[in-house]
This record gives C-alpha cells, sequence and structure tokens, in this order.
C-alpha cells in the first residue's frame, strides 16, 4: 500500500508541474504509464525479493531438519504434511509419502512425492524418522505396517487417533513411538502378583525340566512367591 501511495503522490507532483507548466515535454499520458510501470515493477521487486527469502529458508530447513518418510497419503498423512510445510516451527524435511493406493504411487501431493508403496522401504532413502499415518485402517492391516517399518530399525512414531490430530493445534500431540506391544501385535498381559502368591506362597512346587533355560528362568520367579 505504501508503495501506491507514494508513487501517485510522485506522479500527481508531477501532473501539478506538468499543468503549471514547469515541466515540458512530458505528456499526461506518459506519466501515467512511468506511474503504473514503477508500481508493478516495485511491487513484482518485492515479491520477487520475498520468494528467494522463503527458497533460501526452505533450503536450509532441509539440510538442518530431520528428513522424514510418511506412511499413509490419506487424510491424516496429507494434514500432517500440510503442517509441516506450512509452520516452521517444526524441525522436518518430509522426504516423500508412501500408500498401499497404486492409484497414488507417483503423484504429488503439494509438491512432495508419493514414492510408490510399502516395497519403497527397501530403497535407501537416507531418512530419520517415519510416520505411520494411518489411524482408520484394521488391526491386521497396521500390524503388517508396523512390522513392514520395524526392520528399518529407526525411530518410528504412529497417529493413535483421526480426532485427536483434527482437534489439536500440533499433530505431534496426536502421535506416539512405536512399543513393544505394537510390534507384538496384541494387548499388554497384566501379571496378577497377589493371585500368584496365593497360589504358590508355602506350598509345595516340582518344576520338571528345571535344568533347561525355560525351566530355570521358571524356578527363579516361582523362588520370589516363597513356596
Amino acid at each position: 500500500m505504501k508503495i501506491i501511495v507514494m508513487n501517485v503522490a510522485s506522479a500527481a507532483l508531477v501532473f501539478l508541474l506538468r499543468y503549471l507548466q514547469m515541466v515540458k515535454g512530458l505528456s499526461y499520458s506518459v506519466i501515467l504509464l512511468m506511474l503504473m510501470l514503477n508500481i508493478l515493477g516495485m511491487y513484482f521487486s518485492r515479491v520477487a525479493y520475498r520468494y528467494l527469502l522463503i527458497y533460501t529458508s526452505k533450503k536450509k530447513k532441509q539440510e538442518s531438519a530431520k528428513r522424514v518418510l510418511i506412511y499413509g497419503a490419506g487424510s491424516a498423512g496429507r494434514m500432517i504434511l500440510s503442517e509441516i510445510l506450512e509452520n516452521p516451527r517444526y524441525d522436518y524435511h518430509v522426504v516423500g509419502l508412501i500408500d498401499d493406493d497404486v492409484d497414488l504411487h507417483h503423484t504429488r501431493i503439494m509438491g512432495t512425492p508419493i514414492l510408490g508403496g510399502v516395497e519403497v522401504l527397501d530403497r535407501n532413502l537416507d531418512i530419520d524418522e517415519v510416520f505411520i499415518a494411518m489411524p482408520s485402517v484394521s488391526h491386521a492391516h497396521r500390524q503388517r505396517i508396523i512390522n513392514s517399518v520395524s526392520q528399518l530399525k529407526i525411530p518410528t512414531k504412529i497417529v493413535t487417533s483421526s480426532d485427536l490430530l483434527i482437534q489439536s493445534s500440533d499433530f505431534r500431540r496426536s502421535m506416539r513411538p512405536l512399543n513393544v506391544l505394537d510390534l507384538l501385535g496384541r494387548p499388554e498381559i497384566v501379571i496378577n502378583d497377589m493371585e500368584i502368591s496365593n497360589t504358590l506362597h508355602q506350598n509345595v512346587i516340582m518344576v520338571t525340566g528345571a535344568g533347561g533355560s525355560i525351566g530355570s528362568e521358571l524356578v527363579r520367579q516361582i523362588v520370589k512367591y516363597k513356596p
């Protein structure tokens, strides 16, 4: 806005000088043309400078940021990608996405490539972290994804809930690191120590095969309950 005001003021002054015949050799049409060219030139130079700053800052961020692969190009994956691209506070650079939908392979989302399917994990992608963004798939499907990604042996986080991802102002709050239970693919078994103690305490216990690794470990665990 300041650019327009300054140029209009300058043109008005030249118009006045021309009207008072203090400036000769300039027609009113030439003055108007100069005004428009000045405004456009200054505007586009500022826009070009702004995009140059964005480009250089993006390049610097890519060099220092964690290289991330997003598994899932659906709504959850797109939301995470959009947040990372639009918010400079996230220290991530999305190398690409992968998805099980073959129709999406080798296309782009917001300029970021969808590299392919699970077979992409066999490539040397030079990534620091994986985000699994497929909260709506079945348990069996999710387990296959987790088993495939875990072979990379790099830090991996998983989106726990689509609702939490939508409601949260920071996508990281909707994610958690993979743990042993994810790899087991079943719920955690909680041991009831009190019930075991009531069963074993001051009772005579016989363990067969106590000389083997499993039997010897079983004996060590039983001894704690003072049979």
